[in-house]
């Protein structure tokens, strides 16, 4: 039985033998979505949601500088690390994709273990965000269960919504409040401390 893959890639690019040899490399270890062009590239990216895209620079049409900044301005696709293959081997090259929030470079001819390492050193950092996100959600729902200190959170949750009592009070003070506020949390009077820590910082 084959073993399941945890994460995909687009790769994108005009030319059909730069397309297979990359695909050749990648496809034992990760789900392979491919595009020939920037329009075709963006609608992947928004209904695939791949882990990582691998983006041809130079492409007719659309090039790979245009796809990016439409990537990274779409709040679907805009965490999504973009890697940028490229025969152009200039600093102003790298320098202009980077700006434009690339996060690597692959150069041709590919390297095999090169082209490897890149996408693999991209793909850990994608696995550390979810495990930190996943870790992040557990925390805040251990903290919502705790009932000492719901009533807290909601009354926080209200106060910075309608934007009054916390910028009134600028962020140290506020913070100070907040200080209070935990503090009696843990003796059960969470609503009552939000209270007095918020009258007793602003004066």
């Amino acid at each position: 039985m084959n073993e399941k893959k945890a994460f995909s890639l687009l790769i994108v690019d005009d030319m059909l033998p730069n397309l297979r040899m990359l695909v050749d490399i990648l496809k034992p270890e990760y789900n392979i979505h491919i595009a020939k062009n920037g329009p075709e590239a963006i609608r992947s990216a928004i209904e695939k949601q791949p882990d990582v895209i691998l983006l041809d620079v130079m492409m007719p049409g659309m090039d790979g500088y245009e796809v990016i900044a439409v990537l990274k301005g779409d709040q679907r696709t805009q965490k999504i690390p973009v890697i940028f293959v490229t025969g152009l081997d200039d600093d102003d090259d790298e320098e202009r994709g980077l700006t434009l929030q690339a996060a690597d470079y692959i150069i041709k001819p590919f390297n095999p273990a090169i082209v490897k390492l890149r996408v693999r050193t991209q793909i850990l950092i994608v696995e550390q965000m979810r495990i930190i996100a996943g870790t992040a959600r557990r925390v805040a729902l251990e903290v919502v269960k705790n009932s000492a200190t719901r009533p807290f959170l909601e009354m926080l949750r209200r106060c910075a919504a309608a934007n009054r009592q916390i910028y009134a009070l600028g962020y140290d003070r506020f913070d100070a409040a907040v200080a209070v506020v935990m503090r009696e949390s843990r003796r059960g009077k969470a609503g009552l401390a939000y209270k007095h820590g918020l009258r007793q910082r602003a004066v």
